[in-house]
């Protein structure tokens, strides 16, 4: 080292100059990987990157301008939420979230380096990254996303009732800012369960390959996410972020699509193809909501589909159970004598025959034969029932009480 090199090292101004420079330059660096731009608040610096989408931008099944077809209706049973909750619905209300972690257990120790937002203006759909190039601009991250829920109150996301708001909410405790304040949270998870619960896995990258039709290329998955944020502090190569901004912008406008296939999927009067699990888990949906003429449409509509025996039983018994419950009797009997005739559904046809003849038409022989049928079948699989004595004193019980009606 040279009497030069010795006397900058002892003079601070020359550090801190060096310091700024390679902080100008690093910024530089990833301005021109990324693009975007240094945005500013009262909290400090971060980092934003915008994209602009066409409404009628297609992503997999459905462009993105679907969502203004969608019924105001059909949300509140899509979402599970209260009568009324649907006169606030907006589309242009909502704000698309979806947040990259330092880690995918959540607590206190993990920050979301990334949180992408989308929402729809007049004639376009935009997504907005928000990003920190190190921990000490976390503060002013969070301060942007606040300002932004303030303009769109309805956070539409995917998990992000158990993941991404708790660990905001984390975050600002922990960074001593106030709450943020929102009128509803859409969570995109619970409603894609309770319409496709049969398959492996509904993860939205589940949900994109099996359901949506959009396929990732250079598909990186979640977990590896983490390692690349790591990799761009430890070794500043912004370049290890090009597929994280990519995976974050996806996840965003598959929400957008996922929504508008929920609204289709919904409508029983609509020609969108489902098969016979989707329109089985539908019609058990709107049983649960009592529901009960479009829950009777989608159960039938999955019978004329369905080839196999043991879903075919299932729909038997709840189609049934919906047509005794419109007092649809001639339906329901139908059914229940054709499932004795293929030996379908053990006790239960000859049992619901018997309550018809019982308590509808009082023909009280039919009913006991239909009681003894049905003693006779629980005798023979008396081996394979672990409630055999149970459901045998049931039908004792009802048998005796039939001879004493006729009696």
């Amino acid at each position: 080292m040279n009497i030069k090199d010795k006397l900058k090292r002892l003079d601070p101004s020359s550090k801190e100059k060096d310091e700024l420079q390679s902080s100008k330059q690093n910024q530089n660096k990833i301005i021109s990987v990324l693009g975007g731009k240094l945005k500013e608040n009262q909290e400090g610096v971060f980092f934003k990157k915008k994209e602009k989408y066409q409404l009628q931008y297609k992503h997999g099944l459905h462009s993105l301008e679907g969502i203004k077809n969608y019924e105001k209706e059909q949300f509140k049973y899509i979402f599970n939420y209260k009568k009324g909750f649907e006169n606030r619905l907006d589309y242009r209300n909502f704000l698309f979230i979806d947040t990259e972690t330092t880690g995918l257990a959540g607590g206190t120790g993990t920050v979301p380096f990334m949180v992408g937002l989308g929402y729809f203006t007049e004639e376009n759909f935009i997504v907005e990254q928000l990003f920190m190039r190190d921990f000490d601009e976390e503060a002013a991250l969070l301060e942007a996303l606040k300002q932004m829920i303030k303009s769109y109150p309805i956070i539409v996301s995917f998990n992000g009732k158990s993941f991404d708001l708790p660990l905001i909410k984390t975050r600002l405790v922990m960074n001593r800012c106030r709450e943020i304040n929102y009128k509803c949270h859409l969570d995109l998870l619970h409603a894609s369960r309770r319409v496709w619960s049969h398959l492996e896995s509904c993860s939205l990258t589940s949900l994109e390959e099996n359901i949506l039709n959009i396929t990732r290329e250079d598909y990186l998955p979640g977990s590896e996410v983490p390692g690349l944020y790591f990799d761009y502090l430890n070794n500043n190569h912004p370049r290890a972020l090009v597929p994280v901004f990519r995976h974050n912008l996806i996840d965003i406008v598959s929400l957008v699509t996922l929504i508008n296939h929920l609204s289709l999927v919904h409508d029983h009067k609509s020609s969108f193809d489902l098969n016979e699990r989707e329109l089985f888990n539908l019609g058990k949906l709107y049983e649960k909501e009592k529901k009960m003429e479009k829950s009777i449409n989608f159960y039938e509509k999955a019978l004329d589909k369905t080839d196999s025996i043991y879903l075919k039983t299932k729909i038997n018994k709840k189609l049934s159970w919906q047509y005794k419950r419109e007092k649809k009797w001639k339906q329901a009997l139908k059914i229940w004598n054709k499932m004795a005739e293929n030996k379908r559904g053990g006790i239960f046809p000859y049992v619901e025959m018997a309550k018809y003849y019982e308590h509808q038409t009082r023909e009280y022989k039919k009913a006991i034969n239909c009681t003894k049928k049905a003693a006779a079948f629980l005798k023979e699989k008396r081996r394979i029932k672990t409630n055999y004595e149970e459901k045998k004193e049931e039908l004792e019980h009802r048998l005796n009480r039939l001879k004493r009606k006729i009696n």
